[in-house]
């Protein structure tokens, strides 16, 4: 026969954590969309350091406004979480990639698949790698099957590929450079410049790497400027 007893009760696993909100650099449009969970402190163990570091990946579309009138929703910015004050987490730029979906949709049969990398430094000191894509495409008025080129070509537009990337982002800061991106400026100029060598589409800066980073300057780097006035203590007069 059995013995009865009281059951143990379930633990609820998120009674034990709590939300904080996340606030993007002011580059971005909105700076508060997104919300992450932590586990409370517990012992030695803070939340505050349980968010420190956190990546976090957000769409263009929920935190820039601009991308409604050039058509780069498809673009992902990745967030560091570099500071915590009270219930807010403040982020710094830590990267971009393409979506899923955009990147497939790139990669077609019948076409040349062009790629190329190159390390540079912004003004603000981030050593960035950049990746660009783009694939060829028909001329007009040509109804072949295919739009393949020679390898000797393919140098060529990989060499385009750099000197215009290099043009339009290396000096610039990364605000610049995001700005850059979302009206995708880069990918325009590439494909002009290439027109007498060959016809090119769907060339975009595929992702960005965060090689290094300047050291992070606290909370006041997101919320303004500190006051330059140094407060002095006053002399003790001896008169009463």
């Amino acid at each position: 026969k059995k013995k009865g007893g009281s059951k143990k009760a379930k633990a609820i696993p998120f009674s034990k954590k709590e939300w904080y909100d996340i606030q993007t650099p002011a580059m971005f449009t909105k700076r508060a969309s997104m919300k992450t969970l932590v586990n409370r402190t517990f012992g030695k163990k803070t939340s505050e350091a349980g968010l420190l570091g956190r990546v976090v990946k957000m769409n263009i579309g929920d935190i820039h406004e601009m991308y409604e009138q050039t058509g780069t929703s498809c673009m992902n910015i990745k967030m560091k979480v570099e500071g915590v004050s009270g219930r807010t987490c403040y982020t710094r730029f830590h990267g971009m990639c393409l979506t899923t979906e955009k990147l497939r949709s790139i990669v077609r049969r019948w076409q040349t698949l062009i790629e190329g990398s190159l390390d540079m430094k912004t003004a603000d000191g981030y050593m960035l790698r950049i990746f660009v894509i783009g694939s060829t495409r028909r001329p007009e008025g040509d109804f072949s099957r295919t739009s393949y080129i020679k390898s000797s070509t393919v140098k060529k537009v990989r060499k385009i590929f750099f000197d215009v990337t290099r043009s339009e982002l290396e000096g610039s800061t990364i605000a610049e450079i995001v700005d850059k991106l979302v009206k995708d400026s880069v990918g325009k100029e590439i494909i002009a410049h290439a027109k007498d060598i060959a016809c090119l589409q769907n060339v975009c800066v595929r992702k960005i790497k965060l090689l290094k980073a300047p050291k992070y300057e606290g909370v006041v780097e997101e919320m303004g400027e500190p006051v330059e006035e140094a407060w002095n203590e006053p002399e003790i007069s001896e008169t009463v």
